[in-house]
């Protein structure tokens, strides 16, 4: 009697940990995407609870929101050779969540390539 209900609870305690770990709910300003084996399985932007095969599938989410990025001041030769210090920010968002994604991963990386695309762009034109 006494090993059937350690067998039971344990099935009890498995069953819990297996129901909490198939559930995520996804916020009113942000992306959810279903991610298993590195690939996007599904994306979703609707709010709520939803479901995912418990410890194969993870959970990666971007922000649907505008976002600021500020560049820091850097020094830029103008066209009549004088240094001027430019200061400048970027407004970007995420509307394929897929692509960005399969693209750049995460957002510290896509906001280390609009720093680069940025400056090189601002000295090509204040040149």
């Amino acid at each position: 009697m006494k090993k059937k209900t350690v067998i039971l609870l344990a099935v009890l305690i498995l069953a819990a940990v297996c129901l909490f770990n198939s559930m995520y709910t996804v916020e009113e300003n942000e992306y959810g995407c279903t991610v298993r084996l590195s690939k996007i399985i599904s994306t979703t932007d609707e709010p709520g609870l939803h479901f995912k095969v418990p410890f194969l599938d993870s959970v990666k989410s971007f922000p649907k929101a505008t976002m600021l990025y500020d560049i820091p001041p850097s020094e830029v030769l103008t066209a009549d050779k004088q240094n001027m210090t430019v200061d400048c920010y970027v407004l970007w968002s995420v509307s394929d969540p897929l692509k960005f994604y399969q693209s750049l991963g995460n957002t510290s990386v896509a906001e280390e390539r609009l720093n680069a695309l940025t400056y090189n762009a601002l000295k090509t034109v204040m040149g």
